[in-house]
């Protein structure tokens, strides 16, 4: 595998990711009142001034009614490559190489009841995903074994003037050994 090989190998196991995460948390019916469904992002985007920042996070299908006003929830999903590194392995002649991945998640918080509140319904996504690529073998990507990882943190911050739950995941892929010519 030359290194143009590798970097069109990640390109692709980012765009199955999405993929992944998409057919997972976005349903392919029109959008419907009262549906919590994210926007998804196939990169890191940020933005220095958190106002805009935040307008690019809401969803166009989620939306909540706060004091009689219609209001485009922050909720969204952002894949995007984090970093490789190669594993111990006993093969020849080879070069085994992991991947990470970052998948982050934001949800805007608001008061909400014991089992309907924001929290609650991000853990559930949060879940669904993370059982979702740990479990899809084949991944479906030449080359590729399969998501061995997974590690999250989450926290609450403020993004422009709301309060957004953020989970933010690290997930490593399992290449093949590549062949060292």
């Amino acid at each position: 595998m030359t290194p143009d090989e590798l970097v069109t190998l990640t390109e692709q196991v980012n765009d199955r990711l999405v993929q992944l995460v998409t057919d997972t948390l976005v349903p392919s019916l029109p959008a419907v009142p009262g549906e919590r469904v994210p926007k998804i992002f196939d990169r890191l985007v940020v933005d220095s001034d958190h106002t805009i920042w935040a307008n690019m996070l809401r969803s166009d299908r989620h939306i909540e009614t706060q004091n009689g006003v219609d209001v485009k929830q922050i909720h969204s999903v952002m894949i995007y490559p984090k970093g490789m590194r190669d594993y111990p392995d006993n093969t020849v002649r080879s070069l085994p190489w992991q991947l990470d991945f970052g998948i982050d998640n934001f949800y805007q918080d608001y008061p909400g009841k014991t089992n309907d509140n924001p929290g609650y319904r991000q853990n559930k996504e949060v879940t669904l995903v993370a059982a979702t690529l740990l479990s899809t073998v084949p991944f479906g990507v030449v080359g590729v074994k399969r998501v061995i990882g997974w590690r999250e943190v989450r926290v609450l911050s403020r993004m422009g003037d709301a309060m957004v739950r953020q989970s933010m995941a690290i997930i490593t892929v399992r290449l093949q050994p590549a062949q060292i010519p």
